[in-house]
């Protein structure tokens, strides 16, 4: 009860709306209508009190599995036999997102599934191309600025041979495959040695797609960027007027690109691994690189993980994201031994030079301490606070199996206390089963994180999705003031 000499108001200040999670504003293109009636065709179901769920989201601490999502937080789909190797979040409706994901999937031949889960983990639909020939698989998964989904992978030359190019396939929704985009595939060379792994995707601001791998030319993996007009022919400028092939960037580095950042300029910043000789012997080692928008290369470095006690053998760097700033963080692994049994979780920061930044962890270095003698990052994403989330896999001491592994670093690098368990959150499908995350998002209404990946039961692969709660910016205390009966403030409240 308020005394009746004191009237007391509580007072909530939005100095920036934009801190406030329903002023934000999302643009849907003239495709919704439609996209809507195909999803009833297909029996879409948006989860129930949507709006419940999100405001009851930070009811359970961060790196906690959200309970609403699928099974106890987790979804494995077991309707058809595949490895998932990419997710994205996209937008439906002004307040409703859902996840796709894409991957390989086995049948009479291996064929690029478009599978698609409500922000609460029921699939509602599924693209099979298990009819087509040749092959297909898909390796990433993104969202372009008018919200169609763009899946990037290889095709094999021919049914029966091993020799694949890089591929790009573009959807107006996930029912509908853009017939506007054209063939998308690129490979040169008339060797039938020249092999192209497709490994990641990125999206320009023109809507132009960039895919990054590797190819195989006389057995010396070498790393490779394609990129392709919105409408799906080969950009023949890319790479360059000295560019041996059009259309492609190369690098004299062996081994491949494992994931590609974009910056606002169009610079791509790039990681994965490289064939290094040191005293005589080859090593991979942990790697990334930069070039200019039109693909030329601009610098790349490899890390030394020896400050922090590891090794360098057996090292790659699996995934790249870009703060703010302009640092460039990129994930990955190297090995705890210098028999390479062993592997760490690590990651690495980088100012726009290609040095490591010293502000960030150890010397720029930093390891997440999973007590595992195997461990992997693949995964990366940054919120809008500057968190750092780190997805991979860990297989536990005393287990023989892999289990979903999940790290939150703080902007210096260090890991969130708030996070799990000091930072860190290992999760496993179940007994006697494999599970390895191979992506990570953050949903952006109510910054749940969400880990896809792959389940291995018996013989067979499935599609694995875990959905966490977030790590939410703090709000600062609620002002309070208490006024006389008379409406004149008290000076002596809070002295």
């Amino acid at each position: 009860m308020i005394h009746k000499k004191y009237l007391l108001l509580s007072v909530i200040l939005f100095i920036n709306k934009s801190e406030c999670l329903d002023s934000v504003a999302i643009h849907v293109d003239d495709q919704l209508a439609t996209e809507q009636e195909q999803y009833k065709a297909i029996e879409y179901r948006k989860p129930k009190a949507k709006h419940d769920k999100q405001n009851s989201f930070n009811a359970t601490a961060p790196g906690q599995l959200d309970r609403t999502f699928g099974t106890d937080g987790r979804v494995t789909t077991t309707s058809f036999n595949g490895v998932l190797t990419g997710i994205a979040i996209r937008q439906t409706t002004p307040d409703d997102y859902e996840i796709v994901t894409t991957g390989f999937a086995f049948s009479t031949l291996t064929y690029m599934p478009l599978v698609t889960y409500n922000i609460d983990g029921n699939k509602i639909a599924k693209i099979d191309f298990s009819s087509t020939t040749p092959p297909t698989t898909g390796a990433a998964i993104a969202i372009d600025s008018l919200n169609r989904i763009v899946i990037g992978g290889e095709v094999k030359r021919a049914l029966g041979t091993t020799n694949s190019s890089f591929m790009a396939r573009r959807y107006r929704n996930p029912t509908t495959v853009d017939s506007t985009f054209g063939t998308a595939i690129a490979s040169y060379g008339a060797s039938a040695t020249n092999s192209f792994k497709t490994t990641s995707i990125a999206i320009d601001n023109q809507n132009r797609v960039l895919l990054g791998g590797s190819v195989l030319p006389s057995n010396q993996e070498r790393w490779k960027l394609v990129r392709f007009y919105d409408n799906g022919q080969l950009d023949s400028t890319f790479g360059g007027s000295n560019a041996t092939n059009r259309g492609f960037s190369d690098s004299v580095y062996g081994s491949r690109i494992n994931g590609i950042a974009l910056q606002e300029n169009g610079d791509i910043f790039v990681a994965g691994s490289a064939d290094i000789i040191t005293q005589g012997s080859l090593q991979v080692r942990f790697s990334v690189g930069r070039y200019t928008a039109n693909g030329i290369l601009v610098w790349s470095t490899v890390t030394d993980f020896t400050p922090l006690g590891l090794v360098n053998k057996s090292a790659r760097a699996n995934a790249v994201a870009l703060q703010k700033d302009g640092k460039i963080v990129a994930v990955g692994t190297t090995a705890t031994n210098a028999t390479g049994t062993g592997q760490a979780f690590v990651l690495a920061r980088y100012n726009p030079d290609g040095t490591l930044d010293t502000t960030f962890g150890s010397g720029g270095l930093q390891v997440a301490p999973f007590n595992s003698a195997i461990s992997e990052a693949t995964a990366v994403a940054i919120d809008d606070n500057g968190f750092i989330i780190v997805a991979g896999y860990t297989t536990p001491t005393g287990s023989s199996h892999q289990s979903f592994a999940v790290a939150a670093f703080n902007p210096d690098g260090s890991l969130n206390s708030e996070f799990g368990t000091n930072g860190l959150v290992v999760t496993a499908f179940g007994n006697n089963q494999n599970v390895v995350a191979s992506s990570v998002a953050i949903e952006p209404i109510s910054k749940r994180i969400i880990v896809g990946g792959t389940i291995t039961q018996d013989t067979t692969n499935h599609f694995a999705l875990a959905c966490y709660n977030g790590l939410l910016k703090k709000q600062a205390p609620l002002p309070v003031a208490r006024f006389s009966s008379n409406g004149i403030l008290d000076p002596r409240f809070g002295k």
